[in-house]
């Protein structure tokens, strides 16, 4: 009764018990303990209409549940686990006893402080969109994104970078992390050559710079080529070039003569973006043929390289991973976009579009 009389006489909003698992464990025999339970959240919610928060200690998974969970209002669980060696942190709401959850898990980080990470949606096209790019780290390009250009140092001069995309996440959710790079190199007025990843049309590309970087049209149609195997409308922009090789290396060598030509016209900072997805559905297993000849092509001209390659052909990622330089992979979980390096290795980020932005820009949130 102790705890009872402290709480009445001040007035407490709030008890919490942490741990309840030693509390408990004073007891002779589970009974003894459900007595206590029961006379205490009697008293302290109906007569002194405070709020019981009740911390237990679980060891691991299934564990199941104690008495005390099914008395409880609510059931909370925060749990720690790995992905891929990295702590990821999440909560979940197992009851709420009269409110509708949606949503029931969710993750968190300590960073600053405890913090959820709700589930994200990618912003409408903004009204009036401007972007302006960090300044490149020196010996480097930047990421677009100024948390990523102080953890990374950048995008190295002359180097290739690998996106490897959960395939639960549209275009312009992993576009989150991929586009300020790219939209850094048009602002600056450097060229960027893309061919687009399955799904994604060149009126995807342009909305994107156009409706959420304010990249103007006049500068996509001097800066933007986007490269496509066809099949294309009979007048598509001048910034659209239709490949029209039938074997990996004539469409290598079309591909080839854009990047030189471009490299002679406006110098070596230029960007290239291939979805690997896009080779594979030509030409299957000669797409590494290609990508092992175009590294050697790359070098001669410098720049910035990008393969997005996403999961219905792992087998690609483990064949390209050696060739390239960085290696990120971008991820779903709860809701919530995971960025992490693997080549080098980073820990989890949490990418939310940052509402103080007037571009499509990421928060970058460290789960520790």
């Amino acid at each position: 009764m102790e705890i009872l009389n402290a709480a009445d006489s001040m007035k407490a909003k709030r008890l919490v018990i942490d741990p309840f698992t030693t509390i408990s464990r004073a007891f002779k025999d589970e009974m003894e303990a459900r007595a206590f339970l029961h006379t205490l959240l009697s008293n302290i919610v109906a007569r002194l209409g405070c709020v019981a928060l009740l911390i237990k200690e679980e060891l691991g998974p299934g564990m199941g549940y104690s008495f005390e969970d099914y008395v409880a209002d609510a059931l909370i669980c925060l749990k720690a686990r790995r992905l891929e060696d990295r702590l990821l942190r999440e909560m979940s709401f197992v009851k709420t006893r009269g409110i509708e959850t949606r949503s029931p898990d969710i993750c968190v980080t300590l960073y600053r402080g405890f913090k959820m990470l709700p589930r994200q949606k990618v912003p409408r096209p903004l009204s009036n969109p401007s972007f302006n790019p960090p300044q490149d780290p020196p010996g480097a390009y930047t990421t677009g994104i100024l948390e990523l250009d102080e953890e990374l140092g950048g995008f190295p001069h002359d180097s290739i970078i690998l996106w490897e995309i959960d395939p639960r996440l549209s275009f312009h959710e992993y576009s989150l992390a991929v586009a300020p790079a790219l939209a850094s190199f048009l602002a600056r007025n450097r060229p960027y050559i893309v061919l687009p990843s399955a799904g994604v049309t060149w009126r995807d590309v342009r909305d994107l710079y156009v409706k959420y970087y304010g990249i103007s049209e006049d500068k996509l149609s001097n800066l933007l080529n986007v490269l496509t195997m066809g099949p294309i409308e009979t007048e598509p922009p001048p910034y659209v070039k239709l490949l029209k090789g039938r074997s990996w290396w004539e469409v290598f060598d079309e591909f080839a003569d854009v990047v030189h030509s471009l490299a002679r016209e406006r110098g070596p900072h230029l960007v290239r973006l291939i979805g690997a997805d896009t080779l594979i559905a030509a030409f299957g297993e000669d797409t590494f043929k290609f990508f092992e000849r175009w590294v050697g092509c790359f070098k001669e001209t410098g720049g910035l390289a990008m393969w997005i390659v996403k999961p219905a052909h792992p087998h690609l990622v483990r064949m390209l991973s050696p060739m390239v330089d960085m290696h990120f992979r971008i991820v779903r979980k709860h809701g919530c976009i995971l960025l992490y390096g693997k080549k080098p290795e980073t820990p989890l980020y949490a990418l939310q579009p940052d509402p103080e932005k007037n571009a499509l820009i990421p928060k970058v949130t460290p789960i520790v």
